[in-house]
């Protein structure tokens, strides 16, 4: 019945003298262990030998804790032996403590070789993919940002000339009041216009950010976003201004945009609290609602593409961020930069 079995089957005893015998193994070391030489595969610890020696130890740390614990003994690991392919197997075992005081397990081998290719090959493409979101990320704010300028610049200088000329105009026709009624109309709609092309490029990418550093883009965004709602606020800043880059200054903002907009859609919050914080081990950003919590008729099967957005940043920044959440207690959003990834943003 074993040799039908597509994988080693054996029992492996550990003496008193820590000395390893194998008692039963199924006829599947030349193909499942790495001999490529006829080999007594009852002898099957030899092939200890050729454990790769990356993950030799955890080979017998695995078996130690197994035969103190009697608990289960799993154990993954590569095998190189001469001439050979590396192969990956992976052991599972049972044991027994034996009146002689010698531990006795009863297990498994298998060959797991093509499904570690498969991993890696996915863990390849999921590698491929995060970094083409990156890309994408990146992109996206540079495009950002040139439209906002251009409309900052290109499309708000040539409204305020119009504006101005239609004050020149409205000066030599104040004699004729149908006109003046309509040149002052006009004014109005090219003021709107104006306040519209402001509005749009500080969505695109708020000028605090640049100009007076993340911190004060926080504190402008949360009065327009949630100011503006009647949802009071209290935002406290660190000590000292954090000296981020831009690719982590814009990361950590479009997080704390995402955080607000959230609460705005979702909390029917009436209070929010903002804290900034760095210390040694890094920079902390944490925002706390009063609102209704995520409830279980709320709350998805999987993140929202928000919240996948919010993490994926973090995670690009090596850092992690964190969401607690309680029906009827509000919601708490975690991020935290490590001192490595911001850089020079301690002292």
């Amino acid at each position: 019945m074993t040799a039908n079995i597509p994988g080693l089957v054996f029992q492996l005893q550990q003496r008193a003298d820590k000395s390893l015998h194998v008692l039963y193994s199924s006829r599947s070391l030349s193909t499942l262990c790495g001999e490529c030489t006829n080999a007594d595969d009852t002898a099957w610890t030899g092939c200890i030998n050729n454990f790769h020696p990356e993950d030799r130890a955890g080979f017998f740390a695995t078996m130690e804790a197994s035969a103190q614990r009697l608990t289960h003994w799993n154990w993954e690991g590569r095998i190189t032996a001469p001439a050979c392919n590396t192969k990956w197997i992976n052991l599972r075992a049972m044991p027994s403590v034996m009146a002689d005081g010698s531990t006795i397990w009863d297990g498994i081998i298998l060959n797991i070789t093509r499904s570690k290719q498969r991993e890696n090959e996915s863990l390849h493409a999921r590698e491929l993919l995060e970094k083409l979101s990156g890309h994408i990320q990146h992109a996206r704010e540079d495009e950002r940002t040139k439209i906002a300028r251009e409309i900052h610049d290109e499309l708000g200088g040539i409204l305020t000339t119009l504006k101005m000329d239609l004050g020149w105009l409205g000066k030599r026709i104040a004699h004729d009041p149908a006109l003046l009624e309509r040149t002052q109309a006009m004014t109005q709609l090219i003021m709107e216009a104006l306040h519209t092309a402001r509005r749009i490029a500080a969505d695109l990418r708020p000028a605090a950010l640049d100009n007076l550093g993340l911190t004060a883009a926080m504190e402008e965004h949360a009065a327009k976003l949630l100011g503006r709602r009647g949802i009071t606020y209290r935002l406290t800043p660190p000590e000292q201004e954090f000296d981020l880059d831009d690719l982590h200054a814009t990361a950590i903002f479009r997080i704390f945009q995402e955080s607000l907009t959230n609460i705005v859609r979702h909390a029917a919050a009436t209070a929010v609290e903002i804290l900034l914080t760095r210390s040694p081990h890094g920079l902390g950003v944490t925002i706390r609602d009063d609102g209704s919590g995520i409830t279980p008729h709320r709350a998805p099967s999987s993140p929202s593409y928000g919240i996948l957005g919010m993490q994926e940043r973090a995670k690009r920044l090596g850092g992690d961020l964190s969401i607690s959440s309680m029906p009827g207690r509000g919601t708490t959003v975690c991020l935290h930069i490590p001192v490595a990834s911001a850089g020079n943003a301690l002292p």
